[in-house]
Formats: C-alpha cells, structure tokens, sequence
C-alpha cells in the first residue's frame, strides 16, 4: 500500500465470485456483494482484508463486525436483500474474460508476478516488487 500511496503503483481490484460455481454454493457472490457495500461506507480496504481473514465462508455481517464503522443500517440492508448482486454478476463476467484462474493473482504490466507464498508475505512479495524494477 505505501507504494500505491507514493503513486509507484496503481492497484485495481476485480471481485470475482467464481468459487460458488465450483461449490454450489452461495457465500462468494455474498461476500462480493458486501465488498461492493462496503465501498459505499468507505471501508472496501478494512472489510476485504477481514474477508480473506476469514477464507470468505463466514456471514458477511458477522466478518463485518470486526471492522469498526462498517455496519449499519444501510450497509446491513444491502448485504441482507443482495442488492448489489447485478454488480457481482458483472464483476465476475470482468474476471472471467480476464483470463486469471484465481485469486489473489498480481499483474505488473500485463504480465503475472509473485505466485504462491510470495503474495501473502510481505517482504517476500516486496522483493518481487523490487526484482520487477518496482
């Protein structure tokens, strides 16, 4: 996040619900449609990193707890009634026509950097960074 804050890197985010399709269930495109809630109540960066915490299986409310200031009567709304589902059902066509098979995937101009341990650690993932000329 520093170097996106120094303005080094630009990062985008593509929310993507395919693991229902391969579950059967639900809780992917349920907690891509908190995500995109929690845009609204300025808190997408604190509430996607709960998400992960969680491995994403949790009740959004009840991951959503742990984050101060997110919950409330216009987030819980949009999370209980789905009301971003047509946002997620367009998010998650962005990532399948990307390409990438899963997340979390980093590209560095077009090209994928820094696969397994190496995104989930942050000195390792820094060294891909500077490796890359970052």
């Amino acid at each position: 996040m520093a170097l996106a804050a120094a303005g080094k890197v630009r990062i985008a985010y593509v929310v993507a619900s395919f693991l229902d399709a391969r579950s059967g269930g639900t809780a992917s495109a349920r907690s891509a449609n908190a995500l995109r809630a929690s845009v609204e109540a300025g808190k997408f960066a604190e509430f996607q990193a709960s998400v992960l915490a969680s491995g994403g299986v949790e009740d959004p409310l009840r991951v959503a707890d742990g984050v101060e200031g997110l919950r409330g009567a216009e987030f819980d709304r949009a999370v209980r009634e789905g009301s971003c589902r047509e946002w997620v059902a367009s998010a998650e066509k962005v990532f399948e026509e990307s390409g990438v098979g899963g997340t979390p995937t980093v590209l560095l101009d077009g090209q994928q950097v820094g696969v397994g341990g190496a995104l989930y650690d942050h000195d390792a993932f820094a060294r891909v960074l500077r490796d890359a000329g970052v």
